[in-house]
């Protein structure tokens, strides 16, 4: 696994609760996926959809190392992120 990979485990394994686990994940295919739950493994990422798709799937399996980005809509501060690993920078 590479360290993006490894990176996105990290932050979805210390998701804060304050934090619903709801958003959007952007492949590295350009897809996007709504998702409002998950459950992580050591490369693999499980999202349950919620609804649907066209193909009447609601659960989606990804590896750790296709995502692209995760998009979430809360408007909880900012702080509530560094659970997650991120940090204010030095200086």
């Amino acid at each position: 696994m590479d360290m993006t990979a490894d990176a996105w485990r990290m932050m979805f394994e210390n998701w804060p609760s304050s934090i619903d686990r709801k958003g959007m994940i952007l492949t590295k295919q350009n897809e996007n996926i709504p998702f409002m739950d998950f459950l992580i493994s050591n490369s693999l990422l499980l999202v349950d959809r919620g609804t649907p798709d066209a193909h009447g799937a609601r659960k989606v399996v990804l590896a750790l190392d296709q995502l692209a980005a995760i998009k979430l809509a809360g408007t909880q501060p900012i702080t509530d992120f560094q659970g997650m690993g991120f940090q204010a920078p030095m200086g």
